[in-house]
C-alpha cells in the first residue's frame, strides 16, 4: 500500500468511533445535501486487516474507492434523499452495485408512499408507519404516549413500534413484505412437513378469460363464483378423493397487460398421491364449466387450468431475488423463487409476458422520466384494483389443513404485522415532532438502518440536523439515551439502603455503582422516576 493511500487511511479510517456528527454538514431549505461513505473489510490481507469493523463515515469517496483490495463492503448514505446504497469492491478498487436488504426496504418504504399519494389520506396506507399509537410491549411493557420506539427484532432487523400498521397485502409494499415473508414460512414448513409424511404437492393454477374492457371489480366476485361452483362438481371431488387429497391452500392475485386484468387463483394441493399429468384435461373442462357458470368467457384447455408439481413452480413463475433456491432451470441455473413464494408473494413479483403488477404500477408512477398521461392511466388502475381487492383475503387454507401439517392457528394480516417476540429491543424513541420530520422528508428507512448500523447515537445524529432544537449534538445525544431510562424498560431512578447514593438501575439487578451494595427489587427506596 503506498504512503499517500497510507496517509488518507491514518487520517480518517482509523477512527473507529468516527460517527456522522464528526462530518461537516452542509444545509439548504431543503435539508441535508451531499452524502457520506464508510466501508469496512471482512476479509484478511496478508498481515494487514484494514478494517475490523465499518469505518467512521467520511465525505470522501475517494477513501472508499481507493482502498484497492483492503475495503470489501461499502456504503453510500445520500443525506438528501436518506437512501443507502450498498457496494462490493473487487481487487482492483472496481465498485459494483448490490441490492441488499436495505436497498429493498428503501424502496418499499418510497413505494408506500407512492400508494399514499395515489390513494389519499382516506386509506389506511396513508397512516401506515408514521401515526402513533399506544402499544403494548412483550412482557406486560408499553411503549410512553405520544413516543415512537425504533425496534430491534431477535434477527437484527430493525423495525418501527408504537406506529400506526394498516395490514394490506393489496395496497402497502411495507406491510405486504412482512406479511409475504410470514407466510412463505408457513409454506416452506408445510411442504417440509409434508414431505416428511409422505404427501406430494402440487401447484394449480387457474385462470379466466378476459379483455381489456374487464373491470376488475366485475371479475373478482365471478372468479370466486367459478371457484365455488368447480369445488362443488362431483367430477372434481371425485378425482382429488381418488389421488387422497389431504388439503389445499388458494392464493390470489392480478397483473395488469395489453389484454387488461388478469386475476387468477394458484392452489397447492396436499394429496397421498402426485397428481398425474392427464388429470389436467379432466380439471381443466370442469374449470371451463365453472366459468361459463359464474358468467364468465369460456378459458381454453391449455391455458385455463395448469398442474404443476410444487418444487418446480419457480420455472412457471418470472424469476425475482430471494432467499430459496430449491429448484434449477433446464441449464442447472438456480431459480429463485419457489412454491412458497408463488403463493405468497404476489405483488413482488414481475409480471410475465409484458403484464406488470400492481405495485409495478406504482414504480412507473413515482419514475420521473414516466409522462403525465402514463402516470394518470396507472393512477386509475391502481385505484381500480385498490377498490376491487379491499378486504379480500389473499392466502386460505382449507380447514384443517394447518393442524394436520402441524403449524397450529393461522394468524391475521394485522396480527402478523403488530406481532412483536420477547426478544425485540426497544433501541431509541421518538417524539412527535421528531417522527413528523422523519416521515416528512422521507427518512423513515434510513432511521431504521442507521440504528441496525451505528444505534442511537446515528440516530441522534440525523435527528438533531432535523429537528428545531438549541441543544448541542451532544447533549442531544445525551438527551435521546436519557429517553430509555425508563420504568417501563426495567430502569428507575433510586436510592441505594447501604449508602444512600442516588442512581438509575436496572431492576433484574439493581447494585449500586459506589458501594456495589446488591439491593433488593422489594428493599429499593424509590427516587424519582428516570
Amino acid at each position: 500500500m503506498n504512503s499517500t493511500l497510507n496517509a488518507s487511511i491514518g487520517n480518517e479510517y482509523n477512527q473507529p468511533d468516527r460517527t456522522l456528527q464528526d462530518i461537516p454538514v452542509r444545509k439548504t431549505q431543503n435539508g441535508l445535501i451531499g452524502a457520506v461513505f464508510r466501508a469496512r473489510n471482512t476479509k484478511q490481507d496478508g498481515q494487514v486487516e484494514l478494517l475490523s469493523g465499518w469505518s467512521g463515515w467520511s465525505r470522501d469517496s475517494a477513501l472508499v474507492y481507493d482502498t484497492k483490495s483492503q475495503a470489501k463492503e461499502v456504503e453510500k448514505l445520500d443525506l438528501e434523499t436518506g437512501e443507502i446504497q450498498g457496494f462490493k469492491v473487487d481487487y482492483k478498487g472496481v465498485k459494483k452495485s448490490s441490492r441488499d436488504s436495505k436497498e429493498a426496504r428503501d424502496d418499499r418504504f418510497s413505494l408506500q408512499t407512492t400508494s399514499r399519494s395515489v390513494l389519499g389520506r382516506d386509506w389506511r396506507v396513508s397512516k401506515c408507519n408514521r401515526c402513533m399509537y399506544h402499544m403494548d410491549l412483550p412482557g406486560g411493557k408499553k411503549l410512553p404516549k405520544n413516543y415512537a420506539g425504533v425496534m430491534r427484532g431477535e434477527q437484527g432487523g430493525a423495525f418501527f413500534g408504537g406506529l400506526v400498521q394498516c395490514g394490506s397485502v393489496w395496497t402497502c409494499p411495507v406491510c405486504g413484505s412482512k406479511i409475504a415473508e410470514r407466510r412463505a414460512k408457513d409454506m416452506r414448513e408445510a411442504m417440509v412437513n409434508a414431505k416428511s409424511r409422505g404427501l406430494y404437492v402440487s401447484l394449480v393454477t387457474q385462470t379466466v378469460k378476459h379483455g381489456v374492457g374487464d373491470d376488475i371489480s366485475e371479475l373478482l366476485p365471478k372468479l370466486a363464483k367459478a371457484q365455488t361452483s368447480f369445488w362443488g362438481r362431483r367430477a372434481v371431488k371425485d378425482l382429488f378423493e381418488q389421488y387422497g387429497t389431504v388439503g389445499r391452500v388458494r392464493s390470489l392475485e392480478t397483473t395488469y397487460g395489453s389484454a387488461g386484468w388478469h386475476p387468477h387463483v394458484h392452489l397447492l394441493i396436499f394429496s397421498e398421491s402426485p397428481l398425474p399429468k392427464k388429470a389436467q384435461d379432466v380439471l381443466a373442462r370442469q374449470w371451463q364449466r365453472s366459468c361459463l357458470s359464474a358468467g364468465l368467457p369460456k378459458p381454453t384447455i391449455k391455458n385455463g387450468l395448469d398442474i404443476r408439481n410444487g418444487e418446480a413452480a419457480g420455472e412457471y413463475v418470472c424469476k425475482f431475488a430471494d432467499d430459496s433456491k430449491l429448484v434449477k432451470t433446464a441449464k442447472g441455473e438456480d431459480v429463485t423463487w419457489d412454491a412458497a413464494d408463488e403463493m405468497t408473494k404476489a405483488n413482488a413479483k414481475k409480471g410475465r409476458q409484458g403484464n406488470i403488477t400492481p405495485f409495478d404500477m406504482l414504480r412507473v408512477i413515482r419514475d420521473p422520466e414516466t409522462t403525465e398521461n402514463q402516470k394518470n392511466f396507472y393512477r386509475a388502475r391502481f385505484e381500480e384494483y385498490a377498490r376491487a381487492f379491499k378486504g379480500r383475503r389473499q392466502l386460505v387454507w382449507s380447514r384443517g389443513l394447518r393442524d394436520e401439517l402441524g403449524l397450529g392457528q393461522d394468524k391475521t394480516d394485522e396480527e402478523i404485522v403488530n406481532e412483536m417476540n420477547n426478544e425485540s429491543n426497544v433501541i431509541a424513541l421518538l417524539n412527535s415532532e421528531e417522527m413528523s420530520a422523519v416521515s416528512r422528508k422521507e427518512l423513515r428507512s434510513t432511521v431504521l438502518s442507521l440504528s441496525e448500523s451505528g444505534g442511537i447515537t446515528a440516530i441522534a445524529t440525523l435527528l438533531h440536523s432535523l429537528v428545531d432544537t438549541k441543544s448541542s449534538l451532544t447533549d442531544y445525544i445525551a438527551h435521546m439515551s436519557a429517553r430509555l431510562l425508563r420504568p417501563e424498560f426495567g430502569v428507575k431512578s433510586v436510592n441505594c439502603n447501604s449508602c444512600g447514593t442516588h442512581h438509575v438501575s436496572r431492576l433484574e439487578s439493581p447494585v449500586c455503582p459506589l458501594c456495589g451494595h446488591k439491593n433488593k427489587k422489594e428493599d429499593l427506596d424509590d427516587g424519582n422516576d428516570a
